[in-house]
C-alpha cells in the first residue's frame, strides 16, 4: 500500500496530493481458472481505478488490466490497461465485479453483465487499486478464489 491504509476490506486514500495515486495491491490472487474480485461503491465523487491486474506488476491506472474507472460524477468506465472499452452510471452501494469465467474476463454491476472483454487474462491475478482523491474509498473488496 503506498499512501493509503486498509481497514477490514476497506481501503482509503489517506495522503498525498490530489490527483496523484495512491495505490494497494492485494495478497490474495485467482490463480487460475474462474475466479473476480468485486468490490462496492461507496461514493461517487472520488476517482478511482479499481480491478484485476498481472500479479508482479507496478501498480497505476495505466498498469490496471482489467479495471472500473469510478469517476467523481457517477459516471464508471471500464478500462483495460488504461483504455476506454465502454461506460455505465453507478450510485453509492452499487456493487461491482471483475471476473474470469472460462478464460474470458467480464465485468457486472449489481450482478448485471456491462462488458465482456476481448483481452485474454494472464495468470496469476491479483486485485488492484488507484485511488486520486484523498478520502476515496474500495469498500467491501473481497477476492474469490482466495489463494494466498
Amino acid at each position: 500500500m503506498v499512501q493509503s491504509a486498509a481497514n477490514g476490506a476497506a481501503l482509503t486514500k489517506i495522503a498525498g496530493c490530489a490527483g496523484c495515486e495512491a495505490t494497494a495491491v492485494s495478497q490474495q490472487m485467482v490463480a487460475g481458472g474462474d475466479g473476480y474480485f468485486q468490490f462496492t461503491a461507496a461514493e461517487t465523487n472520488k476517482e478511482r481505478w479499481v480491478g484485476l491486474m498481472q500479479s508482479g506488476k507496478t501498480v497505476s491506472i495505466r498498469n490496471i488490466d482489467f479495471a472500473f474507472l469510478l469517476g467523481g460524477v457517477g459516471i464508471a468506465s471500464i478500462r483495460e490497461n488504461g483504455v476506454y472499452r465502454t461506460e455505465t452510471t453507478y450510485k453509492i452501494g452499487d456493487v461491482f465485479r471483475v471476473a474470469v469465467e472460462k478464460g474470458v474476463v467480464k465485468y457486472y454491476k449489481n450482478n448485471a453483465p456491462i462488458y465482456q472483454s476481448s483481452v485474454a487474462a494472464t495468470y496469476p491475478l491479483a486485485a488492484a487499486a488507484a485511488i486520486l482523491d484523498v478520502a476515496g474509498t474500495v469498500s467491501n473488496g473481497a477476492v474469490w478464489p482466495s489463494t494466498p
